[in-house]
């Protein structure tokens, strides 16, 4: 066996063995979240009325809406919380799960949170090494999170609050742009805004190194999401909700 591939077994060896350990930490995160009260999770209730607004076709920026469609749910949220400073296209794009009942949703948006999280963990760890070494990185990067930041991801997760899925995304961006992948960045950054505005600076570094051909595809990319959500919120209401 050659040194190079004796070093490829070594380093894949040594991400098995961290991968396990930081599955563990995931199955832990996990069995936290899912344990928690339901009526406590009062982050989530806002993405889950404002969904459900727009499937019935009502207004999702406007609290006395989501009041209303709060009252008709058979559910008691502890501190509800009725806030519209979502933009109001992560309301459209939460639509496949807005069929669902607010545990349903609850269980599945959980689900989005900590998928995105571990694969922006795990690509962010991918920065910079090469690709016998690049496994290593991603199972110790997502292994750091969990260890080194148990309670903001268990708390987070518990409660459904959309920031732990705004930090996988920032992870999936900084593993795509290190690999020179462009242009899935920008469109992660047009999936980011869409969910909270703050995702939208991802863009700067595109626009500073000239990437056109990625910008242009982002911008019909977040055409499209505009015109979903102008489909359902009139362009006033989306404008007044921005700068509120």
């Amino acid at each position: 066996m050659t040194p190079s591939r004796r070093s490829a077994w070594a380093y894949g060896a040594a991400a098995t063995a961290v991968g396990a350990v930081a599955a563990s930490k995931i199955r832990e995160a996990w069995s936290y979240a899912v344990s928690s009260d339901p009526a406590s999770a009062s982050d989530s209730l806002p993405l889950y009325l404002g969904a459900q607004a727009v499937n019935q076709g009502l207004d999702p920026t406007d609290e006395a809406t989501m009041e209303v469609v709060y009252s008709a749910m058979d559910v008691n949220v502890t501190k509800a919380l009725f806030s519209v400073l979502y933009p109001p296209s992560i309301h459209v794009m939460l639509q496949p799960l807005a069929e669902l009942s607010y545990y349903g949703f609850l269980y599945y948006w959980r689900i989005v949170l900590l998928s995105v999280l571990v694969a922006g963990m795990a690509a962010a760890g991918t920065t910079g090494l090469s690709r016998a070494r690049a496994p290593l990185g991603a199972a110790a990067a997502v292994l750091g999170a969990f260890v080194f930041f148990p309670l903001f991801i268990d708390v987070q997760l518990g409660l459904g609050q959309a920031n732990v899925g705004i930090a996988g995304l920032f992870g999936l961006a900084m593993g795509a742009v290190a690999r020179g992948w462009t242009t899935p960045a920008a469109l992660l950054a047009v999936v980011g805004a869409g969910v909270k505005l703050v995702p939208a600076v991802l863009v700067w570094p595109l626009l500073w190194a000239r990437r056109w051909r990625s910008l242009a595809v982002a911008t019909v990319f977040g055409l499209i999401v505009a015109g979903l959500t102008l489909a359902h919120v009139p362009l006033g209401r989306v404008i007044d909700n921005l700068s509120s």
